[in-house]
């Protein structure tokens, strides 16, 4: 899987200031996402987790509410499966319309 986040500008600048990320990454369109078969996680509670096969289960975070450990709401995160002989993700040109780079300011 690739995993990625959907940040708005205000969190953006939360995790590169007050969780000290790295100012670089790649942005991409949600449709380019979908494209490439990503798409949003599944917060699932760990009985939920447990029900789905085993194949289901790297597009799931585990979800407790009300727990420091297992809240991950506000990652917003997205995945692309990738086939495991092959875990390279590959771009069609012109897929990324911005590349963050160096200073968040």
């Amino acid at each position: 899987m690739v995993c990625l986040s959907e940040s708005p500008l205000e969190h953006l600048r939360w995790l590169l200031a007050h969780r000290q990320w790295p100012p670089w990454g790649l942005l991409l369109r949600r449709q380019t996402v979908y494209d490439l078969g990503g798409g949003p996680v599944w917060y699932a509670r760990t009985e939920q987790l447990a029900m789905l096969p085993a194949e289901l289960r790297g597009w799931t975070v585990r979800f407790e509410a009300g727990s420091n450990r297992s809240d991950w709401l506000h990652e917003r995160e997205w995945r692309i499966p990738l086939p495991p002989d092959n875990p390279a993700l590959q771009l069609p040109p012109d897929s990324v319309p911005v590349i963050l780079d160096g200073d968040p300011q």
